[in-house]
């Protein structure tokens, strides 16, 4: 089958999986910048609700915290009108009754990488107040570089340079924001993050150093610094590539 799929620069390396896991399918997986709204090819789009245009047959990969600003009317009803909705959160899941929503969280993408690691710590986001007093507060001991829109190769190059990426939520009681680890995880960079207490931490805890205070949270980065990476991804890899598995089985004949 050929799929095209929809991105924007913030999550092209998402996207990048998941053409990859489409193809390990069998199908002929396309990134695409555009949407043709008469086009009948069947859709994969992320950050819907500012797609360009909806195409008569697509599937929404669902990108945004519940209840955020991005939930408009007109986002719901694209989420109404799709063939599914894929999500990387399980909240998600149980709070958008559909008859055809699946938990996909994003897979690896491993990028190549060059050996300069000249960036100690990195964040990389929207900073708010949350986010200001923790980087405060942990920056009194160690430096970290705080990136803000910075998208596509030129945050691919800042990856490769950085030995660990900082995971700080933007929201209240937010999901964990698998869309940013996974992506510093498949440029080999480690992982230290604030906690979410739900299935996707248990499912991580293995690769991402987790605490709820800055001074934990310095003391893994520390830990972090002094350590290789040499985690096994696979595991978290083989179960986006089986959740999308099943989830386009439904959709084989079209």
């Amino acid at each position: 089958m050929r799929i095209k799929i929809y991105v924007r620069a913030h999550v092209l390396c998402a996207a990048e999986a998941l053409a990859n896991h489409l193809r390990k399918l069998g199908h002929e997986a396309i990134i695409v910048g555009d949407i043709d709204q008469n086009d009948t090819t069947l859709h994969i789009i992320y950050c819907a609700f500012a797609a360009p245009a909806i195409p008569n047959k697509y599937i929404v990969y669902q990108t945004e915290v519940l209840n955020s600003k991005w939930f408009t009317e007109d986002y719901q009803r694209i989420l109404d009108s799709a063939l599914a909705i894929w999500d990387y959160d399980e909240r998600n899941v149980l709070l958008m009754p559909s008859k055809a929503h699946w938990l996909i969280p994003p897979g690896i993408n491993h990028q190549k990488l060059d050996g300069m690691r000249d960036i100690d710590v990195m964040h990389y986001g929207s900073i708010n107040e949350h986010r200001r007093s923790l980087l405060n507060e942990i920056g009194d001991h160690c430096c970290i570089k705080i990136v803000e829109d910075v998208y596509g190769e030129a945050m691919y190059a800042l990856l490769r340079r950085a030995k660990v990426v900082l995971n700080l939520h933007y929201y209240p009681n937010a999901p964990l924001e698998v869309f940013r680890i996974y992506e510093a995880l498949s440029f080999a960079c480690h992982v230290v993050s604030e906690p979410t207490n739900d299935a996707a931490q248990e499912r991580n805890k293995e690769i991402v150093r987790f605490a709820d205070s800055a001074s934990v949270l310095k003391t893994h980065i520390e830990s972090a610094l002094e350590c290789p990476f040499d985690y096994d991804l696979s595991a978290i890899d083989d179960f986006s590539f089986n959740a999308v598995k099943e989830a386009m089985s439904p959709y084989l004949s079209l």
